[in-house]
């Protein structure tokens, strides 16, 4: 799937919907709003919608969470010297630097109701007005939001101004947390654990045993593709330290071998998810499959064969003339995927 790091696997469903608005809403001249939990995966897929948009300036980003108001104030619309104590020369502000580009906001849950009101005026406006200067600027980059928190409910606890919640809210990507996608947990722990080996000069593939692969299933991962990044890095650095290309059980923190269970005992579709993607990756080679997630041979080749079935729709391959097929076709709503993803 391109854009999203999964070593050549194909996404969950899940993840196929989010790449599919990323992709039809990448080339639409309008604000886009990323919700979704800490460490989901909004910055990555806020830098592959400016990438498809076309936009020939550069992706900025802004994130106002540890910033004072006067300090968000000028990292967004610049000041000119002389305009407060310590402004010893013109600065350039976060609109004029993301000039035909993609101005990224991340965690507006964090921004204080004067920040959002300022925010709004160049939004409508459309020119930006220097701290200290006189005469205001065009505005000509994109601005696309993040928010750990769904923007009904923070205008619901008063924390962001309705008239802010309309204009940017009306293209909006959910992307949903680790635990509810289980299919991309083994891709994307390959994934990193196959960029821990360029950073940290591993010679050999790095693998998991079944132990470790158990724990990686069975884990909630509340701080999502974050956490299970500098998990995988953590173990890797361990397994290296010990001369061991096979990443154990006890290569990984304290916490999370706390609350280990077995892969048998994990819930079905977590089961399924990993024996699919184990299948693909050893070739349909279902003993090995079974040998190296600590299964039964029957157990895997009971739910390989439920995993035959027809190949699910890689949306890099999808033109946009028959996204617009599917959507005269039956009742798909906007914000749909227009394909029927294969069963679970």
């Amino acid at each position: 799937m391109v854009g999203y790091p999964l070593g050549g696997s194909e996404p969950s469903a899940a993840i196929q919907r989010v790449l599919h608005l990323v992709r039809v809403y990448a080339p639409i001249e309008r604000p886009v709003v990323f919700t979704g939990p800490t460490g989901a995966g909004k910055g990555f897929f806020a830098r592959l919608l400016h990438q498809l948009s076309g936009r020939k300036g550069g992706f900025v980003e802004v994130t106002g969470g540890q910033l004072t108001d006067s300090l968000l104030h000028s990292q967004l619309f610049g000041h000119v010297a002389g305009a407060f104590t310590g402004a010893q020369r013109n600065s350039r502000g976060a609109f004029e630097q993301a000039a035909n580009g993609t101005l990224f906001l991340d965690e507006i849950q964090h921004w204080t109701l004067p920040v959002q009101s300022a925010l709004l005026h160049v939004l409508g406006e459309g020119r930006v007005r220097p701290i200290g200067a006189e005469r205001e600027l065009p505005v000509s980059c994109r601005t696309v939001f993040a928010s750990a928190i769904r923007l009904d409910d923070l205008v619901t606890e008063h924390r962001l101004l309705p008239d802010l919640r309309w204009r940017v809210a009306f293209l909006e990507v959910p992307i949903p947390p680790l635990c509810e996608r289980v299919a991309d947990i083994l891709p994307l722990a390959y994934a990193f654990l196959e960029q821990a080996r360029s950073d940290f000069g591993i010679s050999e593939e790095p693998c998991f045993d079944h132990d470790a692969i158990a724990l990686l299933l069975g884990y909630e991962w509340p701080g999502n593709l974050r956490e299970l990044r500098g998990v995988v890095e953590f173990a890797a650095i361990n397994a290296k330290a010990a001369n061991r290309v096979t990443i154990a059980e006890y290569d990984f923190p304290q916490h999370m071998r706390e609350h280990k269970r077995a892969l048998n005992a994990c819930p079905g579709e977590t089961r399924q998810a990993a024996v699919e993607w184990m299948l693909e990756r050893t070739e349909g080679n279902r003993s090995e499959a079974a040998r190296r997630l600590g299964l039964h041979r029957n157990t895997v080749s009971r739910r390989g064969s439920v995993a035959a079935r027809p190949e699910p729709v890689h949306y890099a391959d999808v033109e946009s003339d028959r996204i617009a097929d599917a959507r005269s076709r039956r009742n798909v709503s906007c914000g749909r995927p227009p394909v029927e993803f294969p069963r679970r």
